[in-house]
């Protein structure tokens, strides 16, 4: 049963989402499409679920922007909070009888992760549909979980961007300024992990969060604070490049660069670092926000994956060249020993013995390598 007051919050949470202008649509349309490339689908989208309708946001494979919300296969999957999948949907009772899966063509496989809010509502999905009956493995269904997270990390990034833009203009009004809203916006603001600073034309530093007070303060830059020079607070390793980015930004161009940079205290970092233009009431660029990222889990992941990869061509290697010596040996050998009546000398059997030790050796290195997946 849905708890009537958590779906109220859970579509107000939707609403927000469906408000912002969307700068990342080239990304998020990535996602889609390597999600339908890893699955192998024909379908795959990126929706919001509000009161009455599935909002399809990006898709692979289709052509429709909405459906009803009691047509939808994700509004399920969304109350549940958890991945979903679906092998037959001709054969759940759940599915079976909604019109996209009736008929020649019909939807037989459903498969879906939930998009979720950083104050932990289930908004919308990233799922993948077939018109065959389906599996995905364990690894495909971990990947569209990932890549679930990536798309709710963007969509958060493009909702605190908006708000970030909102919270400079306010900065520009101060006059004008309620404690109200003051206190809404800041108490949004510190909300984020991220962080972040807002920095005028001469990299002035006009407001920040309380993350990147903290990671200042970590790496023993000393305090950071209001009117102070951002510039002092950089590694000098990245000095040149964050100004050259920073001057871009200025120009009105939104940058991003994911980069690694090493600290005496913490030991190497990767971020990924945004750069946008803030604008005022005439459009007009009047700062720059700095939005800082730690992705080490991503990258970590990203290298596992790679040393996985080299490993299968190690063993794909092996299976097509170096097993071929070994196996031809024995089969010479036995083609000798069946000649002699299955008689064999001391020197056929000794070949043998070297033969079978170094197909075995073989095996036991292919064994090592594929532990690269525990």
């Amino acid at each position: 049963m849905i708890d009537d007051s958590k779906e109220k919050l859970r579509i107000e949470a939707v609403e927000r989402y469906k408000g912002i202008y969307l700068s990342r649509e080239r990304e998020l349309h990535d996602i889609v499409e390597i999600l339908a490339e890893i699955c192998q689908m024909p379908i795959a989208m990126i929706t919001l679920i509000d009161n009455d309708h599935q909002l399809i946001k990006h898709k692979v494979g289709a052509l429709i922007d909405k459906t009803s919300r009691k047509e939808s296969f994700c509004s399920l999957m969304v109350h549940e909070g958890k991945t979903l999948q679906v092998e037959d949907t001709t054969k759940d009772a759940r599915f079976k009888n909604m019109k996209w899966v009736k008929g020649k063509n019909g939807i037989k496989f459903y498969a879906g992760t939930p998009l979720t809010s950083r104050d932990g509502f289930h908004i919308g999905s990233l799922c993948v549909y077939d018109r065959k009956i389906n599996k995905l493995s364990e690894k495909q269904l971990k990947i569209m979980e990932t890549l679930s997270r990536q798309a709710s990390h963007l969509l958060e990034l493009e909702l605190s961007l908006d708000l970030l833009n909102e919270h400079f203009l306010e900065i520009q009004k101060q006059k004008d300024k309620t404690e109200k809203t003051d206190l809404k916006l800041r108490s949004f603001f510190e909300s984020f992990t991220s962080c972040y600073v807002l920095l005028d034309k001469h990299m002035v530093v006009l407001d920040f969060n309380e993350a990147m007070a903290n990671f200042i303060s970590d790496i023993d830059k000393g305090n950071l604070q209001l009117d102070s020079v951002f510039s002092d607070f950089l590694s000098p390793a990245y000095r040149e490049n964050f100004y050259k980015n920073f001057m871009e930004a200025l120009d009105g161009n939104r940058i991003q660069e994911e980069l690694s940079l090493e600290y005496i205290n913490l030991g190497e970092i990767w971020w990924k670092i945004t750069f946008a233009p803030m604008l005022g009431k005439e459009k007009q660029v009047t700062g720059v926000s700095v939005n800082c990222v730690n992705i080490n889990e991503r990258k970590n992941h990203e290298l596992k994956i790679l040393k996985q990869n080299q490993s299968l061509l190690k063993i794909a290697h092996m299976q097509s060249h170096e097993f071929r010596k070994p196996v031809a040996s024995i089969k010479g050998i036995m083609q000798l020993i069946k000649a002699d009546n299955y008689l064999p000398d001391l020197e056929s059997l000794l070949q043998m013995e070297r033969a079978v030790q170094e197909l075995d050796e073989k095996i036991l290195e292919v064994i090592m390598l594929s532990k690269t997946y525990e």
